[in-house]
């Protein structure tokens, strides 16, 4: 099709958002409207056409539209799902998942409250499509919010949290406590993430610098005996704020830290380029901030070896990857003594991260060009929620 002012023109026989489809199918007669989710083999994913005044590219100039990039990764994986056929089917009924396009960065941005675009959506679907969304009452639809706090805005009503939502932030909590954006979590049920249903998956890794880096990062994790020893044991750089909530205070503990004992730490690297100093450390620290951080993908991008500490966050795809063989999670306690734990690790240990990290940092990456396999692994973590549906139906 020809894209035109933000919408999609299709040639004759062609229809729906990318003007690749060609087939609208009802309800088979024959068979109960109610159909079982399937995470193994035939696992398919529909997704919505949703009309214009519902979902819309809002277009800033013909051609194309501004917006962060850190926040772009649902671009990527709506693009992958609207080419893959092998998952994509125009056969509603037939789906284990159905995937709704809220586009909820174009109207709220990355720290705007998605919650009425969430309901507004959600109730068109649901009243549009009675049959298909009552099949599992909403909780086999899937909706991907890239802001700053996840689904933490959303109340505890079924039209926000019966959709599966794919997210960058995986705060959950277990009872009512303060969230980075001020407000309260809800429970085990009505949490801003639910491990058994929602899926957190990484942002997009788009900073030009360190995308060039990458391949050269790790070609020389490859080849330990050619690669230079990295200068600083421990990298970091970011904000430090006292508002409640803010980094769970890791932020804050690492700061008291680093700056009560600056001297005994020449091997530690506070503050500096966060897009450049990373691949000359070991270990780089991957707290979260007001919101979901970018971290993480960060020290992938440098082959620095994450150190996560981030209390009450489920890191994007803990469900499919194996975070023990890459990354060190540690808790806020440790905070104090964290320069000696990281000196004391055992070269061999350092080295078995190092391997892990080569092994796993594809699915964390959204770039097909890099090797990225993070859409693969986003539906490898999708299945086992489909398959969570099939055995509670």
């Amino acid at each position: 099709g020809e894209c035109i002012g933000g919408f999609c023109h299709c040639p004759q026989g062609y229809w729906g958002m990318d003007c690749s489809r060609t087939t609208a199918w009802a309800p088979d007669p024959r068979s109960a409207p109610g159909v079982a989710a399937r995470g193994g083999a035939g696992f398919k994913i529909y997704r919505y056409e949703l009309p214009w005044r519902y979902a819309f590219h809002v277009v800033g100039a013909e051609g194309g539209y501004a917006h962060d990039p850190l926040y772009a990764a649902y671009e990527r994986f709506e693009a992958r799902l609207a080419a893959d056929w092998e998952v994509r089917t125009e056969n509603p009924w037939g789906a284990s998942l159905l995937y709704v396009p809220l586009l909820a960065h174009h109207y709220t941005s990355n720290t705007g409250d998605p919650s009425l675009r969430v309901e507004r959506v959600m109730r068109y679907v649901a009243r549009t499509y009675p049959q298909l969304f009552r099949r599992h009452r909403g909780r086999d639809h899937v909706v991907f919010l890239p802001g700053d706090y996840g689904a933490c805005p959303l109340m505890d009503f079924p039209v926000f949290q019966a959709p599966i939502k794919l997210v960058h932030f995986g705060l959950a909590t277990t009872s009512k406590q303060v969230v980075p954006f001020g407000g309260t979590a809800y429970g085990p049920a009505y949490s801003c993430f639910n491990p058994r249903s929602d899926v957190a998956v990484p942002p997009l890794l788009h900073q030009e610098g360190v995308l060039a880096r990458v391949r050269a990062a790790y070609d020389a994790l490859a080849s330990p005996g050619t690669a230079p020893r990295r200068r600083w044991r421990l990298f970091f750089a970011g904000a430090v704020r006292r508002e409640p909530g803010y980094s769970g205070g890791v932020r804050q503990a690492f700061h008291a830290m680093a700056t009560a004992n600056a001297t005994s730490y020449p091997d530690l690297r506070y503050g500096g380029n966060s897009e450049v100093d990373g691949a000359f450390a070991d270990f780089c620290l991957c707290p979260y901030g007001q919101g979901w951080g970018s971290r993480l993908v960060l020290a992938v991008g440098h082959a620095c070896i994450p150190v996560i500490i981030q209390p009450g966050v489920h890191q994007p795809l803990a469900t499919v990857l194996p975070y023990h063989e890459f990354a060190l999670t540690l808790g806020l306690a440790d905070v104090p003594g964290l320069m000696e734990l990281l000196r004391s690790l055992p070269e061999a240990r350092v080295a078995a991260l190092r391997r892990g990290l080569a092994a796993h940092h594809a699915s964390l990456l959204w770039q097909r060009e890099l090797g990225g396999r993070a859409y693969d692994a986003t539906l490898d973590a999708l299945r086992l929620v489909a398959a969570n549906l099939t055995l509670a139906s």
